[in-house]
């Protein structure tokens, strides 16, 4: 089954700041992204992002993003375009943003971060287990200046074990 992915902004830059954006593109699933988010907040990285999906809303989509950019403070209307495109499509949302993430659970949408497209990276031999973990130090860097922003925990679990990240079932992700 081909996994569909409706995607934010902050994975992609965090997949940036480690050198891992390119690689991204070459996993198995189809990355969307709303016009109104890559309009907005793509810039600067479009040019470095290879086969991401540019998607228009559908007018009653679009309703549904503005209904819920309303209701839920904190949320920005690329983030609810997000979200609803996953919803409404039964696409997986990749996110970092913790009440993102967190509303999506909440509607029970699978969701995914940086850390599991990582883990596929591996998963899928993309990359090799020391590529692997230089990753995650480079994310234990960033995370130190503020420019990534991750669970630390989980990120030193997968320094100790990347073997049991591997091939994770993104539909099994909730």
């Amino acid at each position: 089954m081909e996994i569909l992915i409706s995607s934010d902004t902050n994975v992609w830059i965090d997949l940036r700041e480690i050198n891992c954006l390119r690689h991204s593109m070459a996993l198995p699933f189809k990355f969307y992204i709303s016009r109104l988010t890559f309009d907005t907040e793509f810039v600067d990285i479009a040019d470095e992002i290879e086969n991401l999906m540019i998607v228009d809303l559908l007018d009653d989509e679009l309703n549904k993003v503005i209904e819920l950019t309303r209701s839920i403070e904190g949320l920005s209307t690329q983030d609810c375009a997000a979200l609803i495109l996953a919803e409404e499509r039964g696409w997986v949302l990749l996110s970092g943003d913790k009440l993102l993430r967190n509303t999506a659970q909440k509607r029970n949408i699978p969701v995914i971060g940086t850390l599991c497209i990582l883990d596929n990276l591996l998963g899928y031999t993309i990359i090799n287990e020391e590529e692997y973990k230089c990753c995650l130090k480079q994310i234990l860097m960033k995370m130190k200046t503020g420019i990534i922003r991750l669970p630390e925990e989980e990120v030193h679990e997968r320094m100790k074990d990347p073997d049991s990240y591997k091939f994770i079932n993104l539909h099994e992700k909730k």
